[in-house]
């Protein structure tokens, strides 16, 4: 399963990096355009890449290899669902912030 998305870059903006999620009989897989891990457990991996954040849920879920200066994770586990969130972090708590404060 390879899923593959290119940014276009618009008014001179600096486009982000690819962002590409490959994986093998949904078990070993690689993520690129990660910019950072927000929290991993056996059931889930939560990563923010360049196209929102990535929640991949499963068993048995470990973090191979994690290259942030690259972008780059490997994954292995029983791969169950790939969801994005296209709200970033930072909208996400300010959300949270001005419901609860």
């Amino acid at each position: 399963m390879v899923l593959e998305r290119r940014v276009i870059q618009i008014e001179g903006k600096t486009p982000a990096r690819n962002h590409k999620v490959n994986f093998v009989n949904r078990k070993d897989g690689y993520i690129s355009g990660v910019k950072e891990v927000i929290s991993f457990d056996v059931d889930e991996v939560k990563v923010d890449t360049d196209m929102g954040i990535l929640m991949i849920r499963g068993s048995g879920m470990h973090l191979k290899r994690l290259n942030l200066e690259k972008g780059e994770i490997d994954i292995e586990g029983n791969v169950e669902s790939f969801v994005y969130d296209n709200k970033t972090k930072k909208n996400t708590e300010s959300l949270l912030k001005r419901l609860f404060c």
